[in-house]
C-alpha cells in the first residue's frame, strides 16, 4: 500500500471551475459540473502535453514554464466548458464561435494586463517613489520590500474576491478538489465520506506556486547584475525572466508534492498553505461528489 501511495503522488491535479471541478492526469482530463437540476454533468477529453512532442521541453526548469502556460490554456478551456454546461439553452445559442473567441481573447489580455500592472509595475513604482523616505539603498532590501508589497496585494486581492458569493462557492469546489486528490494519493476509495476527512490544503496548489514564485523572485533579482535604475526596465526584466522563475517554482512545488516528508520543502510551502485558508473553503459532500466524478473521469481509460 505504501508503494502504491508513493506512485500516486503528483499524478492527479486539477482546479475549481464554475459549479464544478476539472481534474487532470498524464493523458486525460475531465470537467464535472453540478447542473441546476442537481445532476452531475461530466465530459472527459484526451490530454497530450507539448513536452511529449519535444524532449527538450521536458527538461527540468524548461518543463515548468511549458507546464505553466499549458495549464493556463487548459484552465481557460475547462472554465468555458463549465460555463457552457451550466448555461441555459438559449444562452448557449446566443453567441457564435467568433464571439466566444473574442471574449476569450479579451479575457486573456485583461488578465495579463492586470497581473503585470498589479504584481510587477505597481510594486516597482511604490518602491521607487518611497525609497528616499524609507532608506532603501541596497538592492536586496528593495527586493524584500517589493516582495512584501506583492504579498499584501495578493492577500488583499484574494480577500476581496472571497467576499463575492459565487467565488466563495468556487473556493468550496477548490477545497473539494484538494480533498479528492489527497484521498486518491492516500490510496483510499474515492467516496465523499472518505474524501471529507482529508485536509483542504495541498502543497501542489497554484496558490502555493504563486507564493513560492514571490520568494524565488526576491532571491533571484537580488543578484548583482539586476538594478533599480528604471521602473520600466525593472518590469521588462521581470517579464523576460518570468520563464526562469516559473521553471524554478514548478520544480520546487513538484518536488514538495512528491516528497511530503521533506522538512525543507515543507517550510518553503507553509506560506502557500496558509494562503489557501482564503482560496479554499470546506466543501459539502455534494461538492465532493462532483470532484470525485471529475477524478474518475480523468483516471478512466478512453
Amino acid at each position: 500500500m505504501k508503494q502504491e501511495k508513493f506512485q500516486r503522488l503528483g499524478t492527479v491535479g486539477g482546479q475549481a471551475v464554475l459549479d464544478g471541478v476539472m481534474m487532470k492526469t498524464a493523458g486525460r482530463y475531465a470537467v464535472s459540473v453540478r447542473l441546476p437540476d442537481g445532476t452531475i454533468h461530466t465530459k472527459a477529453f484526451p490530454f497530450h502535453s507539448i513536452a511529449e512532442r519535444c524532449r527538450l521541453l521536458a527538461l527540468p526548469l524548461v518543463r515548468g514554464c511549458v507546464n505553466f502556460f499549458q495549464m493556463l490554456a487548459l484552465g481557460q478551456t475547462a472554465l468555458a466548458l463549465s460555463a457552457e454546461a451550466v448555461a441555459a439553452p438559449e444562452e448557449r445559442k446566443s453567441t457564435s464561435k467568433t464571439g466566444d473567441f473574442l471574449i476569450s481573447a479579451g479575457t486573456w489580455v485583461f488578465a495579463v494586463a492586470l497581473s503585470v500592472g498589479l504584481f510587477m509595475f505597481l510594486p516597482a513604482v511604490l518602491i521607487k517613489m518611497t525609497q528616499q523616505w524609507i532608506l532603501l539603498e541596497a538592492v536586496w532590501s528593495k527586493n524584500i520590500a517589493e516582495g512584501l508589497i506583492r504579498c499584501v496585494i495578493l492577500l488583499g486581492y484574494l480577500w476581496l474576491v472571497s467576499l463575492v458569493p459565487d467565488m466563495r462557492r468556487t473556493f468550496e469546489y477548490h477545497g473539494a478538489e484538494h480533498k479528492t486528490v489527497a484521498c486518491y494519493e492516500a490510496g483510499e476509495p474515492l467516496t465523499p465520506k472518505n474524501a471529507k476527512k482529508y485536509t483542504r490544503f495541498h502543497p501542489r496548489c497554484g496558490t502555493s506556486f504563486l507564493f513560492v514564485m514571490i520568494l524565488i523572485g526576491i532571491l533571484f533579482y537580488s543578484l548583482p547584475f539586476f538594478t533599480w535604475d528604471s521602473v520600466f526596465e525593472r518590469v521588462l526584466t521581470k517579464l523576460i525572466f518570468f520563464p526562469v522563475i516559473a521553471g524554478i517554482g514548478y520544480e520546487i512545488i513538484r518536488f514538495s508534492g512528491r516528497n511530503p516528508e521533506n522538512k525543507l520543502m515543507h517550510i518553503l510551502t507553509i506560506p502557500g498553505l496558509w494562503l489557501q485558508r482564503i482560496t479554499t473553503r470546506e466543501p459539502s459532500e455534494q461538492q465532493l461528489a462532483v470532484a470525485i466524478e471529475a477524478a474518475l473521469g480523468a483516471l478512466s481509460t478512453i
